[in-house]
């Protein structure tokens, strides 16, 4: 039993761990091709366009983004956005643009290498292959993951039948429960969130909490979410 919540420790804390010891890859020099989970803020700069405008994207759970052409950074620029992938209607697509530059959206996407500007060098451009929008306007804390059931069964509580990834890492493990009371969302979107998990998968914000004793197989380890983000457009292949 000791041993058992030692684990479970161990793993509550080795996600939160990992975003403080995640750090992206120093550049090259060279442009390349940089795919993950970003965050999006609008470039407020008064210049002329394509050097100033578009947005500015951070790899989520990382210190510091691999820009396409440039040095790793806070943030890398991109001069231009492609949002078609995602397949939405155009009011749709405006209004999960905003969502997205307003800090309400994650988007999956690749940054690559633009256009080439005179006296500016390799401009960055991103094109959005997933969008996701979060179920409340509170802010996220803790590390981004993507949640999918992991196909075991269990004819005891707790079970450990959710498999969590941390976004843009190697880390994978599995949790007993998924609390996503902590995002304040509606019960509407709690519900719609738990019928796309049952089909897919869905990104949560939050940290893992050990819960002691929860019924006969031992202790369990939830993952208590501070914010959730449903898929938006269509859905990948598979």
């Amino acid at each position: 039993m000791v041993r058992r919540i030692a684990r479970l420790l161990f793993l509550a804390v080795f996600s939160a761990t990992l975003l403080a010891l995640a750090v992206a890859p120093a550049s090259s020099g060279s442009p390349r091709l940089v795919e993950g989970y970003f965050n999006l803020r609008p470039d407020p700069r008064l210049c002329p366009s394509p050097v100033c405008g578009g947005v500015f994207a951070s790899l989520l759970n990382r210190p510091l983004t691999p820009c396409p052409a440039a040095a790793a950074s806070q943030a890398c620029h991109a001069s231009t956005v492609d949002w078609s992938r995602i397949d939405l209607d155009p009011q749709a697509q405006a209004d999960f643009e905003a969502a997205a530059l307003g800090g309400r959206a994650v988007v999956r996407g690749e940054l690559s290498p633009g256009d080439v500007v005179d006296g500016f060098g390799t401009l960055g451009k991103l094109v959005v292959t997933e969008g996701w929008i979060a179920a409340s306007s509170r802010r996220p804390r803790g590390g981004f993951f993507r949640v999918a059931p992991n196909g075991i069964v269990c004819f005891a509580t707790p079970c450990f039948s959710l498999r969590e990834s941390l976004l843009n890492t190697s880390f994978r493990g599995d949790v007993s429960g998924l609390d996503l009371s902590g995002a304040g969302a509606p019960q509407a979107l709690r519900d719609a969130a738990w019928r796309e998990l049952a089909r897919g998968s869905i990104l949560v914000a939050g940290r893992n909490r050990v819960v002691p004793d929860p019924g006969p197989a031992g202790h369990g380890l939830n993952l208590v979410a501070t914010q959730f983000y449903l898929r938006v457009g269509s859905r990948p292949p598979g």
